[in-house]
């Protein structure tokens, strides 16, 4: 489904296309392209969203126009590539940003992985795709593809984000090889810890409020996350600039490189960390294991003590700033 309510622009600015741009750190990529003179197209699958996302961005200065789409829609990714150029110009940039968290232990069934890897591999597979006809026959094109270091390094209670994550490293490394020398470039982005305000949309399986706890405290550590503002800065500049391999933050850096000298050690210590974080109830499988089962955010933390809230400021600020307020009180 496409909504088509604005109008084309009087001037040709080159067309950059934010896939997941209505929230967290994809709408602060859609305003700093923005800023650096692109004419921004947004989708997501909710109109609201990107309603309020667009209504933002526009205030502040940035040429936007936005579409729903769903990134597991291969057919739809092509459609809209056609619309879009045929409206308003070639894309120049597209940047995959779009994600789901789930944050608990191993889940009971198979289906529990089906959203992350539809999204988080299927989905980038499907955008870049539906873009690449038309920019090698235009023989240039920029294509972002944000993976994650939980796709280089698995994070414990993470593991359908971690699966999903390490097949989109492996699809953009893939690609940027594939074509070299065809005058598009690739740019795997390894982002670590950001605060987006995802950890108030993210699913939290199991001991909830627990997980919602561990998760949320490190989005709010100065030091070990990143504001999504300047992660997008410096994924904006490294995409046009066509770096291939784009990582941040210091803990992530550090981490990729340890992995790399010793993936054994490494995973120890992971394991070591994961024994530390919430089991599941009565320590055993069950009904409160299903996929089906999770709390978001935003009702995993009505549990939790007020002082959680000042301790974890910064996160929680990210809310708003970043689009994500759905249930934000």
């Amino acid at each position: 489904m496409m909504v088509m309510t604005e109008s084309p622009p009087q001037d040709r600015k080159p067309v950059a296309w934010v896939a997941g741009g209505s929230r967290g750190l994809g709408y602060a990529l859609a305003g700093e392209l923005g800023r650096a003179g692109y004419h921004v197209v947004i989708s997501a699958r909710t109109q609201t969203d990107l309603a309020r996302a667009a209504n933002q961005l526009r205030a502040a200065g940035a040429e936007v126009t936005t579409r729903v789409h769903d990134v597991r829609d291969a057919a739809g990714a092509r459609d809209l590539v056609q619309e879009i150029e045929s409206r308003y110009g070639s894309i120049e940039t597209v940047i995959s940003v779009a994600g789901v968290i789930t944050v608990g232990p191993v889940p009971d069934l198979a289906e529990a992985y089906d959203e992350s890897l539809d999204i988080m591999l299927r989905g980038p597979i499907n955008v870049v795709h539906a873009v690449l006809p038309g920019m090698r026959e235009r023989r240039r094109g920029r294509i972002g593809i944000v993976t994650s270091i939980a796709g280089v390094i698995p994070v414990p209670h993470l593991l359908a984000y971690s699966a999903a994550k390490h097949g989109a490293v492996g699809f953009a490394r893939g690609l940027s090889e594939e074509l070299t020398g065809s005058g598009i470039t690739v740019s795997t982005i390894i982002p670590g810890l950001m605060r987006t305000g995802g950890h108030w949309q993210a699913g939290y399986v199991g001991r909830s409020e627990q997980e919602y706890a561990w998760f949320t405290g490190l989005s709010a550590l100065p030091i070990v996350a990143m504001d999504a503002s300047r992660a997008a800065r410096i994924i904006a500049a490294g995409v046009a600039a066509g770096r291939r391999k784009i990582i941040f933050t210091l803990p992530a850096r550090l981490g990729d490189f340890v992995y790399r000298l010793s993936p054994v050690g490494v995973g120890t210590v992971v394991g070591a960390a994961g024994r530390l974080l919430p089991r599941p109830p009565d320590d055993a499988s069950g009904d409160d294991q299903t996929h089906d089962d999770q709390a978001p955010g935003f009702r995993a933390a009505a549990g939790l003590p007020k002082v959680f809230d000042r301790f974890t400021a910064l996160a929680r600020n990210a809310v708003r700033r970043f689009n994500n307020q759905a249930g934000f009180q």
